[in-house]
């Protein structure tokens, strides 16, 4: 496979006495793709990407400067407000190097306002074995005088031809949308729950692939603009805090695939190599209670027993089926209010859990895994010290329509695990249920949390 780094220029032709003037380009290529970057004296943003195999070139732009990356800013402290964005465009200096397999490229003493010489960022490009290209961008800070807030990599102005193009974009509870509409998603969540974006021609074979590759699965910000933007924003850990800030380093990979299908299977194919499934598929997992694994059929029933009783014993396949209920509204509270204080349950609750769970059969009711109440009397003892801490020191809130005023919970609280573990004991002990259902824990995205007394980043 051939690789190569080069500059090419490309010489306009001269009108009237203007002297010519010289585009250069920095080429990265083999025989799957080639990325081409401005030159240094253009801030190397990134100018196309070509899908060799298919002929097929995406991100295309004649654009002055491109973007590629992009950098907030703050003070140190609990400033919310961000001070100041900082592009590749900015840098007081651009260079690049080949080594071997790699391309790296560096953006030396950039400033932020006027100050010189804040930070630097290089981007190293190495290719893979099956041509596939890795990114990796490392942003270092030159004094404490700023933090870190967020990161926008891939950053650009302009992504999407809607007319000619279509983007695979991770938004969605069942994966992803093929869409040539402005869209954005927050991940990890239900809103986004996959790390990767496809580029693909509406008429045209071929396409490309672009993977967050993220081990730790970190919170990112997807967004297809609606002027066709695409940008990406990772997060700062310890953003606040003078000399630490820092974001979680990941490749960004870059592959030429043929389809959506092709490029979902490639992530598929990483994912599957990742720690939240390397324990397998559920049915073969010996981690969980084999009548679990054998339950045939969920029903979501909500609110008195005696009508969830009557409406379990109508269904047909209660008599031939493992059948488990997942139970709302089965404690004496209005919905999403007094969390995480879920009892007392219902009258008859206890009986009617015992009746439907005789022939093997599972109730799971409702619980609540991320809230607590702010009008429950323990809340100022217990649960404030817990809440996930905006950065200007003010709780964050959330507000479900319920009329009640809901704290997001750090999962780090000790007073909070205590209390659903209590809400556990209660439920499988005194009233025989065999699951508990936990709202929220996998579908809400994670807040940022930036309270220093809680011992995380």
């Amino acid at each position: 496979m051939r690789k190569i780094v080069s500059i090419a220029g490309l010489i306009g032709i001269a009108i009237a006495a203007a002297p010519p003037v010289a585009l250069a380009e920095i080429i990265f290529s083999n025989d799957k793709l080639t990325l081409a970057f401005a030159e240094p004296e253009q801030g190397m943003g990134l100018l196309r990407v070509e899908n060799k195999p298919a002929g097929t070139v995406f991100l295309n732009t004649a654009e002055t400067g491109p973007l590629l990356w992009q950098y907030c800013f703050s003070r140190p402290g609990s400033n919310d407000e961000p001070l100041a964005w900082v592009s590749n465009r900015e840098a007081g200096s651009c260079r690049f190097r080949q080594e071997g397999e790699r391309l790296i490229l560096n953006w030396d003493d950039v400033p932020v306002l006027d100050v010189p010489a804040v930070f630097s960022v290089e981007l190293t490009l190495e290719w893979q074995p099956d041509g596939s290209v890795e990114l990796r961008i490392r942003p270092t800070l030159h004094t404490e005088e700023f933090t870190f807030k967020e990161q926008l990599f891939p950053s650009r102005g302009s992504a999407l031809d809607a007319a000619e193009e279509k983007m695979l974009f991770p938004r969605g509870n069942l994966g992803s949308r093929y869409t040539d509409e402005p869209i954005v998603g927050l991940y990890p969540g239900c809103e986004s729950q996959l790390q990767f974006a496809g580029f693909f021609k509406k008429n045209q074979p071929g396409g490309l692939y672009f993977g967050f590759h993220d081990p730790t699965a970190s919170r990112k910000f997807f967004s297809l603009n609606p002027q066709y933007g695409f940008d990406v924003v990772t997060y700062a850990e310890d953003a606040t805090v003078p000399g630490q800030s820092r974001f979680p380093e990941f490749p960004v990979v870059v592959a030429a695939t043929d389809t959506p299908w092709t490029a979902t299977a490639r992530y598929r194919d990483w994912a599957l190599r990742q720690r939240w499934t390397a324990k397998g598929k559920l049915a073969g997992r010996t981690d969980i209670p084999a009548a679990a694994r054998q339950i045939d059929l969920w029903f979501n029933m909500s609110g008195e027993p005696a009508a969830v009783r009557m409406n379990f014993l109508a269904e047909p396949a209660v008599g031939r089926d493992n059948v488990a209920i997942h139970w709302y509204n089965w404690n004496v509270h209005p919905f999403d209010t007094h969390y995480p204080d879920f009892f007392p349950a219902r009258q008859e609750f206890s009986e009617t859990v015992a009746e439907i769970q005789r022939n093997g059969h599972w109730v799971v009711p409702y619980i609540n895994g991320r809230l607590w109440d702010t009008a429950l009397p323990d809340f100022e003892d217990n649960g404030r010290a817990g809440v996930a801490m905006r950065p200007d020191g003010s709780l964050t809130i959330e507000d479900y329509g319920s009329g009640a005023t809901l704290a997001a919970m750090c999962p780090t609280s000790p007073a909070y695990r205590r209390k659903l573990m209590a809400a556990f004991e209660t439920l499988v002990e005194q009233y025989g249920v065999h699951g508990v259902y936990i709202d929220q824990i996998g579908a809400a995205a994670p807040v940022l949390c930036y309270n220093p007394a809680h011992g995380h980043p």
